[in-house]
């Protein structure tokens, strides 16, 4: 059976790093494969393959933390991806550093629950946590926040490795979400069944 995939639209900048590398351990630790458009798309047109990725994806992820900067494809996949919601067959969760800075900028998605992160790591974990209730591995932010050291110690090596100075080469974040599988593979994870 294939694993089940989040579709992350996340701002592709380097002060965003490290919340990036929070979302590929925290989807990770849930069980799920972290994708992005930033992924080898061939020769397919990048909207398509954008599209491809949310119809792949059982979830999708959108950080709106800078929609106050002109980034209009950000909530141009939002739209997208809510609209694919409609079917039944996708989620969309919306992350952003604070709900009035959000509501601000995209009126249109008022009394939707927002998950608000602060740019702080380890609310992103909490966030993912109320986000995947339902997943049957249920990892706690403290075990995110001990994969999510080891992956950021191992970063900078992908990025040698790749020859990149960022995370956003798509090779660099392949290795970034194998490596992170692998972290989570080593460790025991609680399940929903082992709490009952």
């Amino acid at each position: 059976m294939k694993p089940k995939s989040v579709f992350l639209n996340v701002p592709y900048d380097k002060e965003f790093g490290p919340l990036f590398l929070a979302y590929i351990v925290g989807i990770s630790g849930f069980g799920l494969v972290p994708r992005a458009s930033l992924e080898n798309q061939g020769a397919t047109h990048r909207i398509n393959h954008i599209v491809d990725l949310l119809h792949e994806s059982d979830w999708s992820i959108h950080d709106m933390s800078r929609i106050d900067v002109p980034r209009f494809n950000m909530p141009f996949e939002l739209g997208l991806a809510y609209h694919h919601s409609l079917s039944g067959e996708h989620t969309c969760f919306i992350f952003s550093v604070d709900y009035n800075r959000f509501e601000a900028s995209l009126s249109d998605f008022k009394g939707f629950d927002i998950h608000q992160h602060g740019n702080d790591v380890s609310r992103v974990f909490s966030s993912l946590c109320a986000a995947f209730t339902s997943q049957q591995l249920n990892p706690t932010v403290k075990d995110m926040a001990a994969v999510y050291e080891l992956l950021k110690d191992r970063a900078p090596a992908i990025l040698e490795d790749f020859g990149s100075e960022s995370h956003l080469h798509p090779s660099v974040f392949s290795e970034l979400v194998f490596t992170a599988q692998s972290f989570w593979g080593s460790r025991p994870v609680k399940t929903r069944s082992s709490q009952a």
